[in-house]
């Protein structure tokens, strides 16, 4: 009966609903369909670094530094299958959201999400000039994705325009040393671009947290809440003892990561049976 869910991906769909709350109460804040898009709730000053250098030796845009290549494991799960799930946790973020089905910002998911993988795999191949590379976990490039999601509900030329904001812009609303010595304009006009910058400026917060283990063997989605707090929060995320602080809701958003993690593997074995 091909119809029929087999009873162990019953089992992972009891296994995720903790977590569902979790999700509507972080998507609550933000609806793609018609809401201006948000940015990260804790004040932002990322302004931690000086260096003017773009992020690898083949982005082919100014000021490019070499980053240095680090032997890595091969990563498990192919660029392919990387780039469909993250274009299945945008259209479930979407459709969480009560986005419509038509929505024009849809057409553009499959071509962002070429280049938010292939950012996060440069990344996990290489370290940035900054220092930092991405762990090389299996939801790396979830992680990045439902960023993606929340910062600017996958608008790649959006600006922050709020008060008191720091006019952060395009998909992962980058402001300040994170545009790498590039134009606002530039930037925005070059989602590419931007989510090479984006994910060099995540990889490069990890070494800030001296709490995050090895990364090869032992990461973990939660060792992601102090690097994705200091991304959001700038210096005020960094604790005397040199540890990061966690905001709670950078916790809910890497819950949320597990959520979708678990909705997207259903989805896939739903498929293969």
């Amino acid at each position: 009966m091909k119809n029929r869910i087999p009873p162990n991906t019953v089992a992972a769909l009891l296994a995720w609903l903790p977590f569902a709350v979790i999700l509507m109460l972080g998507a609550a804040s933000t609806d793609p369909a018609t809401a201006v898009p948000t940015v990260s709730e804790q004040p932002s000053d990322r302004n931690i670094f000086d260096e003017h250098c773009c992020t690898c030796d083949e982005c082919a845009v100014p000021r490019c530094d070499m980053v240095e290549l680090v032997d890595r494991p091969e990563f498990e799960i192919s660029r392919e299958q990387m780039v469909r799930e993250v274009v299945m946790l945008w259209n479930m973020f979407f459709d969480d959201s009560h986005a419509s089905a038509d929505d024009s910002r849809r057409q553009a998911f499959d071509s962002l999400a070429e280049h938010l993988v292939n950012a996060v795999m440069l990344y996990q191949d290489k370290r940035t000039d900054l220092g930092g590379i991405m762990p090389g976990h299996k939801n790396d490039h979830l992680i990045v994705a439902f960023m993606v999601a929340r910062e600017s509900s996958v608008i790649a030329d959006v600006q922050n325009t709020r008060p008191n904001s720091k006019g952060e812009v395009c998909l992962l609303q980058l402001h300040g040393a994170a545009l790498a010595g590039h134009t606002k304009k530039e930037v925005r006009s070059n989602p590419e671009l931007c989510l090479m910058l984006g994910v060099r400026w995540i990889a490069s917060q990890i070494p800030h947290c001296q709490q995050v283990p090895n990364m090869i063997d032992e990461w973990t989605d939660d060792d992601w809440v102090g690097p994705l707090s200091l991304y959001a929060g700038g210096p005020n995320a960094l604790r005397k003892d040199g540890r990061c602080r966690e905001f709670s809701q950078i916790r809910s958003r890497v819950q949320a990561v597990k959520m979708y993690r678990m909705r997207i593997d259903v989805e896939m074995e739903r498929h293969e049976d």
